[in-house]
C-alpha cells in the first residue's frame, strides 16, 4: 500500500476506534480530531517501528486550537501500535485494516503538556516534536486495559473520569 494512502487509512482507523471508545465525534468540526462539547483530542499515531522518531505536533495546531475552542478541555493522544502484517504487504483497499492493529497503546496528555516542547523550524513549517521519552516516561498516568488497546490517562482529569464512567457503564452527560 502506498505510504500516504496508508497514513490516511490508519489515522481513520485510530480516530474511529478512540472516538467510539471515548464517545467523541471524529468529524473534525472544531478542527480537532475528536470532540464533543466538553473535550477535544488531537490524535498523533506512530507505528512502533518508527517510535524513536516520536510524534510531530504542528505549531499552528498547538497555538490555534485553544484559541479556536475555548470551551473545550483539550488533550493530545499519542499512539504507538503494531500490525499483524508489514505495511508493504497490506492490500489496498484493506477492509481488515482495523483488525490488523495490535499492541496499541495511547498516552493521553493535557494540551499544556506541549508548553515545554520547543518549536523547531524546518522548511515544511514550525513544529514541536514530542519525544517518546518525554511522553511515555511521564509518571502521571493511570493505565486502563480496554478492548483494542491500553490507555494511559492523566490522573485526576476530566478525561480519566469520563473513561471510568464509560467502563462502569455510566451515562456520559454532554455538558
Amino acid at each position: 500500500m502506498d505510504s500516504n494512502v496508508y497514513k490516511n487509512c490508519i489515522q481513520w482507523v485510530h480516530h474511529k476506534w478512540l472516538g467510539k471508545l471515548l464517545r467523541l465525534e471524529s468529524d473534525g468540526k472544531y478542527g480537532i480530531d475528536l470532540s464533543d462539547n466538553a473535550i477535544g483530542i488531537e490524535v498523533k499515531a506512530r507505528h512502533r517501528t518508527y517510535a524513536h522518531q516520536g510524534w510531530t505536533l504542528a505549531a499552528h495546531q498547538y497555538d490555534n486550537f485553544p484559541r479556536d475552542n475555548p470551551t473545550l478541555e483539550l488533550y493530545w493522544a499519542f499512539i504507538l501500535y503494531d500490525l499483524t502484517k508489514p505495511i508493504a504487504e497490506l492490500p489496498f483497499p484493506d477492509p481488515h485494516l482495523s483488525r490488523r492493529v495490535r499492541q496499541r497503546e495511547i498516552w493521553m496528555q493535557p494540551w499544556s503538556f506541549a508548553d515545554a516542547i520547543p518549536v523547531a523550524n524546518p522548511k515544511t513549517g514550525p513544529y514541536k516534536y514530542a519525544r517518546p521519552s518525554r511522553v511515555i516516561e511521564a509518571n502521571n498516568y493511570r493505565t486502563k486495559k480496554v478492548r483494542g488497546g491500553t490507555l494511559h490517562l492523566p490522573k485526576k482529569t476530566t478525561l480519566e473520569e469520563r473513561v471510568n464512567d464509560i467502563l462502569a457503564g455510566r451515562e456520559i452527560v454532554p455538558f
